[in-house]
């Protein structure tokens, strides 16, 4: 009876051995898999920065080029205002030379009257 209880002992004790050897392996596994998920949470936490640096970047070149936008609008918008008064200013010397030419070609007869008077 003795031996019996001592091999019924003994196979406990392998069975306990085993259990805690079974539980360790998977406490340490578990402990593996928490590190891996902690590092994969951290590269996240890097990617996410990175990602919302890159935005803050790309929305700071957006305002940029709305500012260097409006600026080419307004310069443009005062060339075509120039450029109006340059048009209005080139017909008013159109229509002063055509005057003066006039005036000239009324001279003319004037001066031809003249001379044809005087002969």
């Amino acid at each position: 009876r003795e031996e019996e209880l001592q091999e019924e002992v003994g196979g406990l004790r392998k069975v306990l051995l085993e259990a805690a050897t079974n539980k360790q392996c998977a406490t340490q596994a578990a402990e593996r898999e928490l590190k891996n998920i902690q590092a994969t949470l951290a590269a996240e936490r890097v990617e996410a920065k990175r990602t919302a640096t890159a935005q803050n970047a790309l929305i700071h070149r957006v305002c940029q080029l709305e500012e260097s936008l409006a600026a080419a609008e307004g310069a443009a918008a005062e060339a075509a205002a120039v450029l109006k008064r340059r048009r209005q200013w080139e017909n008013e010397q159109s229509e002063a030379k055509l005057e003066l030419d006039g005036y000239r070609r009324a001279v003319r007869a004037s001066e031809e009257k003249v001379q044809a008077l005087t002969r």
